[in-house]
């Protein structure tokens, strides 16, 4: 009901109502449940994304609210708290699309209706309104850190358990002032040297009160009380300790994401010269293949490529359609053209296009697990629709089952992000939330990321508790460390990057840290033999891994064996 009241007050451009009715939402659902929190985010944050936007636009409001809201359904504390939202969210859509367009018109707003066919992006007024989105979000998490640091914090302390037992037993007692007035003191001490007797125990028997309550006339009473009010203090202690885990996990969501709003404005607002002509004969093309397109805008960049986007109605593209589609469009627009990059939102399907990149990725992959049944080690190659390439290795702590469970999250979930354009430390910081929030066991994994830009061959590593990166330029191997922890240790993400820049025949090896049982002096002469033979990056990875699992046949703690490379060639 929030979603869709939210909705259609961003469907009529209202945005100071919708945050109002949005916010005093997202503080009820917190407040009845503090799971849901992730819950109250999604919803604001996609309803007023939707009223910045997209305001009149039924399509479109639906597309940002449902983007945004599975984005920020991955702060989800459960499974079963990430489907129920996602069924609300596909509720509330489809009770926005069941309203007729009179009665959401009814509503006065600030938008008036537009038709599809008419509606053209906004660039210069989107980009300013996510960045006002960004700095909210970061008004927000400052605003809640500062309000949890003036509360007052009750029952805390050791103290507490004193005063509890003093109210709970002593206030009838007879002998009260004569214990916590003549002789507080010796009370006090008695009660300190008891501390050590309810940690270790939890509660304590009546041969081991101290001397000091000699004079107590409700020992056993004692004994029970003491218990009760320490068993009480420390739930208190342990609910604090995991409410200020859920705080520090919410706030740093909203950080990142600020973050990542702020990035994603200041790509959207690359200048961008149109080129109506190319625009027409791409429209004609599609609509000639029986794809009419909704919305076509292709411009240069300023480093003059041709780059743009077309939205047709859902439709699924092969491979080989995706090919001579691009071959197509190559020839009206002049241009050398990469294939297609297909997204699918609800019922539109949006094609990218970019120039073909000067350099072609070529990937290899090698491992050898520790144990049979899992790997620790999760690896994700693959382009974006940027124009870059990306090398991504986790490796979970440990081996088995619970280290591929935080490898594969850590890994998944990051080249998601890293797809939809998220830059590594935004990507990092939302990892790293997504695993403190997994379990109540500790998670952690490391995160060794290379990005190749295809055009120039700019490279940039992101490194956060990873092993060693080797580069190989000139025949020459040359291992590149960063300091930095795994995600998932603590409540931010420690990690450190470093640029370089790659060129035809050059590659870079990421490696995990089974692989370095003997250091990386052998794995560098290896590296520049195999430059020296010509081997490709698939016969360098399995050179690399069967010699590391050799290596590591004589060591007692056998460790997931996984080797990466990635190669640039000139593109044909």
């Amino acid at each position: 009901v929030l979603a869709a009241a939210g909705l259609w007050l961003a469907y009529r451009g209202r945005v100071r109502d919708c945050a109002a009715l949005c916010a005093a939402g997202a503080v009820m659902l917190t407040a009845a449940d503090p799971d849901l929190a992730f819950a109250g985010l999604g919803v604001t944050a996609g309803c007023l994304a939707a009223a910045f936007l997209t305001p009149g636009e039924r399509m479109g409001s639906a597309a940002v609210f449902l983007g945004t809201s599975v984005l920020c359904s991955l702060a989800a504390s459960s499974p079963e708290a990430l489907l129920g939202f996602l069924a609300s969210a596909a509720l509330a859509e489809a009770a926005f699309f069941a309203l007729p367009r009179r009665w959401l018109a009814a509503l006065p707003g600030q938008a008036e209706p537009v038709t599809e066919s008419a509606a053209r992006p906004r660039v210069a007024s989107a980009v300013g309104q996510l960045e006002h989105v960004a700095q909210a979000l970061t008004g927000i998490a400052d605003t809640v850190d500062s309000v949890y640091k003036t509360l007052p914090k009750k029952g805390e302390s050791y103290n507490w358990v004193m005063d509890h037992v003093a109210e709970e037993l002593c206030r009838s007692c007879g002998q009260r002032e004569r214990c916590w007035v003549e002789h507080y003191s010796d009370t006090v001490d008695g009660f300190l040297r008891l501390k050590p007797i309810l940690e270790q125990q939890g509660r304590a028997a009546l041969e081991q009160l101290p001397g000091q309550f000699c004079r107590c006339v409700h020992p056993v009473e004692l004994c029970s009380a003491a218990g009760r009010a320490y068993t009480l203090y420390r739930s208190r202690r342990e609910s604090r300790v995991r409410a200020q885990a859920m705080r520090s996990a919410l706030t740093e969501q909203y950080t990142a994401m600020a973050q990542a709003l702020g990035q994603m404005a200041g790509q959207l607002g690359q200048t961008v010269a149109p080129d109506e002509g190319k625009t027409a004969r791409l429209s004609a093309l599609l609509a000639s293949l029986g794809l009419e397109p909704l919305e076509a805008q292709l411009g240069y960049d300023a480093s003059g490529r041709l780059r743009g986007t077309v939205s047709v109605s859902r439709t699924t593209f092969s491979d080989e359609e995706l090919a001579e589609l691009s071959k197509e469009a190559s020839a009206i627009c002049h241009r050398a053209l990469a294939p297609f990059v297909v997204d699918h939102t609800g019922p539109v399907t949006t094609l990218t296009l970019t120039e073909k990149a000067v350099y072609d990725p070529v990937f290899g992959l090698a491992a050898h697990p520790a144990k049979e049944d899992a790997c620790g080690d999760a690896v994700q190659q693959f382009c974006d629709a940027f124009g870059s390439a990306h090398l991504l290795l986790c490796d979970g702590m440990g081996v088995g089952r619970p280290a591929a469970i935080d490898g594969t999250l850590a890994c998944t979930l990051a080249a998601k992000l890293l797809k939809a354009g998220f830059a590594a430390e935004s990507a990092a910081r939302l990892v790293n939330v997504a695993l403190a929030l997994k379990s109540d066991e500790e998670s952690a994994a490391t995160l060794d990321l290379v990005s190749v830009d295809l055009y120039t061959g700019r490279t940039s590593l992101y490194k956060a508790g990873a092993c060693p990166t080797f580069v190989v330029r000139g025949g020459k191997a040359e291992p590149v460390e960063a300091a930095g922890l795994p995600v998932g240790i603590l409540s931010s993400v420690v990690g450190e990057g470093r640029t370089l820049t790659l060129h035809e025949k050059e590659l870079v090896v990421l490696v995990s840290d089974g692989a370095l049982v003997d250091g990386p002096g052998w794995i560098c002469q290896q590296l520049e033999l195999c430059a020296a033979m010509g081997s490709t990056p698939a016969e360098i990875a399995r050179i690399l891994a069967d010699m590391a699992k050799g290596r590591a046949s004589r060591s007692a703690r056998p460790d997931d064996i996984t080797v990466a490379v990635l190669a640039l060639e000139k593109a044909v």
